[in-house]
């Protein structure tokens, strides 16, 4: 759960859900055929306890700075593991030659 704002109102964010609604065909003479559409939505819960389903680009997120800051460290961390192991296994290459 993250906290958000979801049509500029103080919100908790749940999930993301995958909405599929059906369209009838157009009434109207050579109309569309009908068929369905698909799109993504956000559950979120207001402070009053009220839940609504808000499209993606009604959400804003309030932690964000700070995931990515940590999700930066440990990418860096990562990066630097992989250049030690690279590291060594130049220098076990250079030994062996």
């Amino acid at each position: 759960m993250r906290l958000c704002l979801a049509k500029d109102r103080k919100a908790i964010f749940h999930c993301w859900e995958q909405v599929s609604e059906v369209i009838a065909p157009s009434r109207l003479r050579d109309g569309h055929l009908g068929g369905s559409i698909r799109y993504t939505a956000g559950i979120v819960e207001y402070e009053d306890g009220g839940v609504e389903s808000v499209a993606p680009g009604d959400i804003v997120f309030l932690d964000t700075k700070k995931l990515l800051a940590k999700v930066e460290k440990e990418y860096n961390k990562w990066e630097a593991r992989q250049s030690r192991d690279e590291d060594a296994e130049n220098l076990a290459a250079d030994r062996n030659e």
